[in-house]
């Protein structure tokens, strides 16, 4: 009986197909286990691939970064370098417009210890009046001769004590050309004082020297020498000024007199 019943039990009871016990599946059970499995695939997959992306963007910004950094350096190197190369440039033509200075002044000195000068002298008489004029002298001081024709000019002035010299050559003056002048040659010649419009020499008057000894004029010469030597031209102007009059505490305007002594290059200037 009860074999009979295990039987009939085991009979009625559903078999799996697979042999594995009471798990069954049907087709669309299967179906859908294998697209759930391969949908997390797929999303394991989607997150794998955003993952390198994630990781590749970074590499990339890493790498923007450190290029940008480069670029920055290069580009401060580059302006530095630039820098220096302005700075030294700079320091460059300083030192040559320094040598270039140094050799003008070193042809400069050698020019004014080689060249000719022409000393003009004039010296008015301290004490005694020159009635009718007196001597200028020209002097060769320099190291070399003048040469061409040399020129020169002389006047002399009797002015109120308040006036001041005019520096006129225009008429009314002495003058003298001659030729060449040697290192230490020396040479005289007369400046006429109240020269008359036709050129003729006349004598201080009674009332003019009685003026002068009064203290209410003074007597101004001045004059000027052109000439020319081995390194062009030059010129040298003096001028020179007394009172006759015995009053220590007499103020003259003579002041531009002595201002207008000086030497230069080039054609003389000319009032």
């Amino acid at each position: 009986m009860t074999k009979a019943n295990n039987s009939k039990g085991q009979k009625g009871r559903p078999q799996s197909k697979t042999g594995g016990g009471d798990c069954r599946f049907s087709e669309a059970d299967r179906k859908g286990g294998e697209c759930k499995a391969q949908s997390e695939k797929n999303a394991h997959q989607d997150d794998q691939y955003r993952r390198r992306q994630i990781d590749i963007e970074e590499a990339q910004v890493t790498i923007n970064g450190r290029i940008a950094r480069y670029t920055l350096i290069l580009t401060l190197l580059g302006f530095i370098g630039n820098a220096a190369s302005i700075i030294s440039a700079i320091a460059a033509k300083k030192s040559a417009d320094v040598a270039t200075g140094a050799l003008d002044v070193a042809r400069a000195s050698e020019q004014a210890d080689r060249r000719a000068w022409l000393k003009l002298t004039l010296d008015l008489p301290a004490s005694d009046i020159p009635l009718s004029g007196m001597l200028a002298r020209v002097t060769n001081i320099g190291k070399t001769p003048a040469v061409g024709a040399i020129h020169g000019l002389a006047k002399i002035e009797i002015l109120d004590i308040n006036s001041e010299p005019s520096f006129n050559f225009r008429r009314n003056n002495s003058n003298i050309e001659f030729a060449m002048m040697f290192p230490n040659d020396s040479r005289d010649f007369p400046v006429e004082l109240n020269l008359g419009a036709d050129g003729s020499r006349q004598m201080l008057s009674e009332a003019e020297i009685l003026d002068l000894k009064n203290g209410k004029t003074y007597l101004a010469v001045y004059g000027m020498i052109s000439y020319k030597d081995n390194f062009g031209m030059h010129w040298t102007r003096a001028c020179r000024w007394n009172s006759y009059s015995p009053d220590p505490e007499l103020m003259i305007q003579a002041r531009p007199c002595v201002s207008w002594n000086a030497a230069g290059d080039g054609p003389p200037p000319m009032n």
